[in-house]
């Protein structure tokens, strides 16, 4: 099923607003009608990562978009040691992804590769053994999403020197929560709703200068079309009971 689908099917009952976690191509949601919050789980990841005795590692990411190289900036944040991004080139014809842009210094650092998905980990270890070939000491590798057959897993664990993920695809490797990061966006939309509008009514969404759709540290928003009209509590927002958002009383609804 195609996402354009997905979010036809979504706005035909009714959501106005849907909340993700580091979507691989948000560009799929520009004007579709449905309002995006798109969270960042990559300064969770950093946070973890410094936890376990890694901070001030050089912090890489991959891609050519501009939210890849976001991806190097957040987990910098958090870590210090830089950042840099390694650009990838898809062969239309072969599929082949080759790698460029490798004009920084990661002699003797240790190095942690950021990125949003993994799949089958071929591009990201054409990445380790070119740091490793620049004279990194040491090669990790954080996702927020790890698709990896258990054949692909064994391939990346026997050449980086940490492989960390979230539990958004639970596996043998989910060592960060994002249940936090989700409710915390959740909690920020709902008060910020809550203050226009009584429980049960129909409400205009916040305005454009609303925090809602500001950057707010790893949460990210986008305007869309549905933010210009008249809408309900977003499905995601109704299914979750108040009291774990922080609100008293009953879920509304």
């Amino acid at each position: 099923m195609s996402a354009r689908t997905v979010i036809r099917l979504l706005l035909s009952i009714g959501v106005s607003r849907l909340f993700t976690v580091n979507v691989h191509n948000p560009a799929v949601f520009e004007g579709s009608g449905l309002g995006l919050t798109d969270l960042s789980a990559i300064p969770l990841l950093a946070k973890h990562l410094e936890g376990r005795g890694l901070g001030g590692s050089f912090s890489l990411s991959l891609g050519k978009k501009p939210v890849d190289l976001e991806h190097a900036m957040e987990a910098a944040s958090v870590l210090g040691g830089g950042h840099a991004r390694l650009e990838t080139f898809r062969d239309p014809t072969t599929g082949e992804v080759r790698l460029g842009g490798a004009e920084f210094d990661v002699g003797g650092k240790r190095v942690i590769v950021f990125d949003d998905v993994i799949t089958s980990g071929g591009t990201h270890l054409g990445a380790v053994r070119l740091l490793r070939g620049m004279g990194a000491s040491e090669a990790h590798l954080a996702c927020v999403h790890s698709l990896l057959s258990d054949e692909n897993l064994a391939r990346v664990l026997g050449e980086v020197n940490s492989f960390t993920c979230t539990d958004t695809v639970p596996g043998r490797f989910s060592g960060v929560k994002v249940a936090p990061l989700i409710a915390g966006a959740l909690r920020r939309y709902l008060r910020e709703v809550e203050s226009e509008s009584r429980p049960g009514v129909r409400f205009k969404p916040p305005n454009a200068s609303s925090p809602v759709y500001q950057s707010m540290g790893p949460h990210k928003s986008t305007r869309s079309p549905a933010s210009r009209r008249e809408a309900t509590l977003p499905a995601a927002a109704i299914g979750l009971p108040r009291a774990a958002l922080g609100f008293p009383g009953k879920s509304p609804g």
